[in-house]
């Protein structure tokens, strides 16, 4: 049975995801570093399920959640690491900036 927060539709997206790419090694990565890594990895323009994704997959913590995730991404972002911008709150697909 899934625990409350997670519906059905997420929890099918993530297993499938996993199944298709899976923990190859467990490195120790910190969440931020792992988010830093993920963004770079992406093209301007991602969803942030697959940024989601693809932290869980560097952790590998599956179940780590979503704003931990994305509290790690703001956080980069006020620091001057990374530069983003919200194009479809809809969908949440982010596009990448110049830092300055």
């Amino acid at each position: 049975e899934l625990p409350g927060w997670l519906s059905v539709n997420k929890a099918e997206y993530m297993i499938e995801w996993f199944k298709q790419n899976p923990i190859v090694k467990a490195k120790k990565l910190t969440v931020k570093t792992a988010v830093l890594e993920s963004f770079e990895e992406l093209p301007n323009e991602f969803s942030l399920l697959s940024l989601i994704a693809k932290v869980r997959q560097k952790t590998g913590r599956p179940y780590l959640t979503d704003g931990t995730i994305t509290r790690r991404l703001r956080e980069l972002r006020s620091e001057g690491k990374i530069n983003f911008k919200v194009i479809d709150n809809h969908k949440s697909i982010y596009k990448k900036l110049e830092v300055f």
